[in-house]
């Protein structure tokens, strides 16, 4: 059997009209990869599972009886990942056609490299939060009461002069597109099951870098969000849910992922 480059798994809830375009966008990035792709539907009822039974049978299903959360229900593809590298990848995030090699070649220069995040941009081409920092409490309340301009010397949760065309380490990436090397996954683990829906990321990534991983943005590479205003809902949740957490929050429980 031939040797897997990367494990794709994408968690699905209610998303079937989203799930064609990103296997297109997956196909057209994977150049000569070897790709897994494993699909997570945590009980959707729009029809997702048929779907991707009947138009994605390479797509290695798990269909949930229940919604079991974000977290955890990446977690359940642990077992069957065969890549020597792991991207969680939302379906609302579109990979561009250089992404996946790129990205890949990028962690392969870099090996201490534990989570590998990109430029996330709309339809629109507008910046999305890409490259963050731990929330604290004092940066988070600055951030909330709009003092933070007086307080330029605190580092905010982000930093408004990041250069997208750089590579530069950080706290924390996004969830919407998440590589790491399988051996980060065997060391650390993926998400603490108590966080139902978001900032679960925060958590993995303090936990990477604890174990002696960097985390990072890579230069240039990106992915798109269809949503309509061109951000995507997940990755702009996730921005006002875990800007709003400090870095020793509580997991959350009874969130409904919508």
């Amino acid at each position: 059997m031939k040797p897997v480059d990367l494990t794709v798994i994408v968690v699905n809830y209610n998303t079937a009209h989203l799930l064609q375009p990103m296997f297109d966008a997956i196909e057209a990035a994977a150049q000569a990869l070897a790709i897994q792709t494993i699909v997570v539907d945590n009980a959707s009822r729009d029809g997702s599972v048929a779907l991707l039974r009947e138009r994605h049978p390479q797509a290695e299903l798990i269909a949930n009886d229940t919604n079991v959360g974000f977290g955890r229900a990446n977690n359940q593809a642990i077992p069957l990942i065969r890549g020597a590298h792991v991207l969680l990848l939302n379906t609302d995030a579109f990979v561009a056609p250089d992404t996946l090699a790129k990205t890949l070649a990028w962690m392969h220069a870099h090996p201490r490299c534990g989570v590998l995040g990109v430029r996330l941009v709309g339809r629109a081409g507008e910046q999305q939060p890409s490259c963050r920092f731990f929330p604290t409490p004092l940066n988070t309340f600055l951030m909330r009461t709009g003092l933070a301009r007086f307080f330029p010397w605190v580092r905010g949760i982000d930093d408004p002069h990041w250069d997208p065309a750089v590579s530069r380490d950080c706290d924390w990436v996004p969830g919407c597109y998440y590589l790491m090397p399988r051996a980060v996954v065997e060391q650390v683990g993926l998400f603490d099951p108590r966080y139902f829906l978001y900032c679960e990321e925060v958590d993995h990534c303090k936990r990477v870098r604890q174990a002696g991983w960097t985390v990072a943005k890579a230069p240039s590479r990106r992915a798109s969000s269809p949503t309509p205003g061109g951000r995507s809902r997940r990755c702009r949740s996730r921005a006002s849910c875990c800007s709003s957490a400090s870095t020793t929050a509580s997991p959350a429980s009874g969130r409904r992922w919508c």
